[in-house]
């Protein structure tokens, strides 16, 4: 990574260094000085370094919406391709994914890179934290958000009990772990096990977000 810029910076060239620090002087012929700054990899650090907890959840009082129909999108995060111009290289670690349901229910997780994998009617997402995920949460709204199946995969699926939770802790127990990379999208969703009636839901994600 170059930039010639020399003491009129603001914030970090590099959100997320994934190359080594180094500075190089050429020397065409003439004396060449080297003159360096500081450098601060934040990221670095081993394996249980360098992360801070973070999540998205249904955010109104009750923490749960009314919503109708299949596979009907709760929660959207997106993980940005480019963040103020820079090429994003953060990944995010999932922990934890947790679903209630007011009626027997359906639970889903779904992965794409398709942008248009999601119809947004009128929604839009906004920043977590600095900016490098993105969210939407289902406003409950007639012209709330929808998911286009075919333009996604389902990463799991789970049956929700009437008035209970359910979470997915058996998938994160250290065996492996399930990253989310930039452009991916994560999609959870949820309907009744008649999607045509309403049911009341809520979805938390957790997650270790690279600083």
């Amino acid at each position: 990574h170059t930039f010639n810029l020399l003491g009129t910076l603001d914030e970090l060239s590099l959100f997320n260094p994934a190359t080594p620090c180094a500075f190089e002087s050429i020397n065409l012929g003439d004396a060449a000085n080297l003159m360096v700054g500081c450098v601060d990899v934040t990221s670095e650090g081993g394996i249980n370094n360098g992360k801070t907890y973070g999540s998205v959840t249904v955010e109104n009082e009750i923490g749960q919406v009314s919503i109708k129909g299949s596979n009907t999108p709760v929660i959207v995060l997106r993980s940005k391709p480019i963040v103020n111009g820079l090429i994003n290289t953060r990944d995010t670690l999932a922990l934890l994914a947790t679903a209630s349901a007011d009626n027997h229910s359906f639970f889903r997780v779904w992965v794409t890179r398709d942008d248009t994998a999601i119809i947004l009617n009128g929604q839009s997402y906004q920043d977590f934290g600095d900016g490098h995920l993105e969210y939407i949460i289902n406003d409950g709204s007639n012209t709330a958000m929808e998911l286009d199946p075919t333009k996604a995969k389902i990463m799991f699926g789970a049956r929700v009990a009437k008035d209970s939770n359910y979470d997915t802790r058996a998938i994160f127990e250290g065996r492996t772990e399930i990253y989310q990379t930039p452009k991916d999208i994560f999609i959870f969703t949820m309907h009744k096990e008649d999607p045509t009636k309403a049911v009341k839901v809520g979805v938390t994600f957790e997650f270790a977000e690279a600083i």
